[in-house]
């Protein structure tokens, strides 16, 4: 799935259990980061279909993804141990945008999503 997302043209930001936290249209317009993540959502669904025909007999019901998006401005920075190491510099998104996607992926689990 991360492929998929920097296929697009989307940034892993963090994995988060078994969800990831992703951020577009970084350095690009609204609009772009919107049809960005758009595009990532298709890839996505797409690689779950191969998955889905193999393993039949070993899963109770097919592997899906639910998801939380919220288009808003975010802060960006660099949050960890100040190193030079990979992990402390990466980028994370942080502010009430983020908040929303979390609880709004939350909620398709609660709606059976």
């Amino acid at each position: 799935m991360a492929e998929a997302i920097e296929e697009t043209s989307g940034y892993v930001d963090k994995f988060m259990g078994d969800g990831i936290v992703s951020i577009f249209g970084m350095d690009e317009p609204t609009a772009v980061g919107v049809t960005q993540a758009m595009a990532a959502i298709r890839a996505m669904g797409g690689l779950l279909e191969p998955l889905n025909l193999n393993p039949r007999e070993e899963l109770p019901h097919p592997l899906g993804f639910d998801i939380g998006i919220h288009k808003s401005a975010v802060i960006l920075g660099r949050m960890g141990i100040a190193r030079k190491t990979e992990v402390a510099g990466r980028i994370t998104a942080l502010g009430k945008t983020v908040n929303i996607a979390s609880r709004l992926e939350g909620m398709t689990k609660e709606l059976g999503g």
